[in-house]
């Protein structure tokens, strides 16, 4: 899935936009240079997880405090609490790599356009896209008019509409999850044993008068599976949500650092204090789409400091060529997420539900909205993304959820509790149902209002 996005950016064409791991079973032997790419993925999901273990975020109760922070779980288990993330930011991968063509596509036809002011929308997309604000990012009527036409750029699209270019991933991910047999098994054993992530669940029974806050009881959409399938379903997609500001390059923030300015070397780094202070000799590297950055980005493999924490994995392009010379000529492999939070606040578009008055789910969430929607018959609580009250300083319920990692622990040690009131970050585990609801379009009434900063 990322070599087709390599290929095409290599090309200065846009990568496919309808397809799925499916589509892409061969039976000949993978060719070397395949394994090594597969093995620096392997590498990268692993390292993702060593880094999240060492971020500054909560983790259960029980979990005693080291010179080095906190230990999400016992030693003796950490394989198994990083093989969760690796296996999630296997999934993320791929999600990313599946539609890196659908948030691409709006640039490659605006470059395409009679109308030189549409022409100039990937000029104004630059590698270091994820340090814009709204106002650097301010669109025209006709720029507004020509994004909207786009199902990743409008917050009204029909389910329809984002059955076309949601549609494959989607089923392939629900497809995935569920031939885990062993994985569905311990589920189910949950539930029939009422102990650890059924917990929260079972104890919502008594709320059963107020839809808001009682379990999403119920089968897949397609009329398959059992209630603890449709919990294990929503806990493995929840966990991928949790990596998605993990995984997508910030300052300061999660655990790459974006190197914009070349890519970056597999032969040394460089001697400033941002990286390990020192020459290195030849370095690992990894190819892949982050989701979020819809473009193939090679990342670095740092080995990690001796008695000490790891550092940030550096990323940048992986195809760093420009088409024509400059940016202002290229086709560019960034996407149109540069802009999602200008079109979120100012399209006219409905971006609230009308009960809560509280915002709907960023558009680049849109995948897991229709993820939730179109197979679990779910969604976000309302209560999920709510604005931020600088009087009250109330907790907010998604930052809560990022700033635990405990939707990864264990939920069989001994006196560890799930989520029942208050905080998230109470919990000692989680499972993603704590920000989900039954969705219901009449309960869930959208309308617009314009909003001036990022979410």
């Amino acid at each position: 899935m990322t070599q087709l996005v390599v290929d095409a950016e290599r090309r200065g064409e846009l990568p496919p936009t309808r397809i799925s791991p499916d589509q892409l079973r061969q039976c000949q032997q993978p060719a070397l240079s395949e394994l090594r790419a597969a093995f620096g993925l392997y590498r990268l999901s692993r390292d993702i997880a060593e880094c999240v273990s060492h971020q500054d975020l909560t983790y259960p109760g029980d979990r005693p405090f080291s010179p080095l922070g906190f230990s999400p779980e016992d030693p003796a288990r950490m394989p198994e609490w990083r093989a969760r993330i690796s296996q999630a930011v296997f999934r993320l991968l791929i999600v990313g790599a599946a539609l890196a063509g659908v948030y691409q596509e709006p640039l490659f036809k605006a470059a395409e356009h009679p109308d030189p002011e549409i022409q100039a929308l990937p000029r104004r997309v630059l590698p270091e896209f994820f340090l814009f604000d709204t106002t650097e990012n301010a669109l025209g009527e006709r720029e507004m008019a020509f994004l909207l036409q786009f199902t990743v750029c409008d917050l009204d699209a029909t389910m329809e509409a984002q059955d076309a270019i949601f549609g494959p991933i989607s089923q392939w991910l629900l497809e995935n999850i569920l031939s885990d047999k062993n994985a569905r098994q311990a589920m189910a054993k949950r539930f029939d044993q009422s102990r650890g992530r059924a917990k929260f669940c079972l104890s919502r029974e008594e709320y059963e008068e107020e839809e808001d806050l009682r379990c999403f009881r119920g089968i897949l959409t397609d009329g398959r599976g059992t209630h603890s399938d449709v919990h294990l379903v929503a806990w493995e997609l929840m966990k991928m949500l949790w990596l998605v500001d993990q995984v997508r390059p910030y300052y300061g923030v999660g655990v790459l650092d974006r190197d914009t300015r070349r890519p970056p070397s597999t032969h040394r780094v460089d001697t400033d204090k941002t990286y390990l202070g020192k020459h290195l000799g030849p370095l690992e590297s990894a190819v892949a789409v982050y989701f979020g950055m819809f473009g193939a980005e090679k990342t670095l493999l740092l080995p990690k400091p001796r008695n000490g924490r790891p550092k940030d994995m550096i990323t940048s392009p992986a195809v760093s060529e420009t088409h024509g010379g400059d940016h202002g000529n290229r086709k560019t492999a960034m996407s149109v997420a540069v802009f999602f939070d200008y079109i979120f606040n100012h399209s006219g578009r409905p971006n609230h539900i009308e009960e809560w008055d509280d915002p709907v789910a960023p558009l680049e969430l849109r995948f897991f909205e229709y993820f939730l929607q179109r197979h679990l018959g779910l969604c976000f609580h309302p209560f999920t993304f709510k604005e931020v009250d600088r009087i009250d300083r109330i907790d907010l319920a998604f930052q809560e959820f990022v700033g635990t990692a405990t939707i990864f622990s264990h939920d069989d040690v001994e006196g560890r509790c799930s989520f029942t009131s208050g905080s998230l970050t109470f919990a000692d585990f989680l499972d993603g149902s704590e920000l989900l609801t039954k969705y219901s379009p009449t309960r869930f009434t959208r309308f617009y209002q314009q909003r001036r900063g990022r979410l």
